[in-house]
C-alpha cells in the first residue's frame, strides 16, 4: 500500500483516535477511559480509548489496539464529546453510562 493510499484512507476516517479491542467489536464494552496524547500527524486526534478492565498484559500487546474513526465513537456515545476539547494530558474515567471525571495522579506514585 502506498503512502499516498495510506494518506488518503485516514483521510476520510480522521480525527482518529487508538481503540482498545475492548471498545470494539459485537461484545464491546463501553469507553469508561480516555487519555490524550500529542498528536503524531495531521489525522490524529491524540485520544486513547479504552473499556478501563484492559490489565497489563492486555496494554503490552499492540495487536489489541486499532486506529478508528472518532465519529464512530461519537455515534455510539454522544457523551464522549464532553471532554474533546480537553488539553493533552488529561485522563478521564466514568462508570458505564456515567459523567466523565478527571482522573488525578498522586506525584509520589
Amino acid at each position: 500500500m502506498s503512502k499516498d493510499s495510506i494518506d488518503e484512507t485516514f483521510a476520510k476516517m480522521a480525527p482518529l483516535v487508538l481503540a482498545s479491542g475492548m471498545v470494539l467489536g459485537d461484545e464491546a464494552s463501553p469507553v469508561c477511559y480516555a487519555f490524550r496524547t500529542e498528536i503524531n500527524n495531521e489525522y490524529d486526534s491524540g485520544w486513547h480509548f479504552w473499556s478501563g478492565e484492559e490489565d497489563e498484559d492486555y496494554v503490552d500487546d499492540l495487536s489489541h489496539f486499532t486506529v478508528c474513526s472518532l465519529n464512530f465513537f461519537l455515534d455510539q456515545d454522544p457523551s464522549i464529546k464532553k471532554i474533546l476539547e480537553e488539553p493533552i494530558g488529561t485522563f478521564w474515567e466514568r462508570e458505564p453510562g456515567g459523567d466523565w471525571q478527571p482522573v488525578e495522579f498522586d506525584d509520589e506514585e
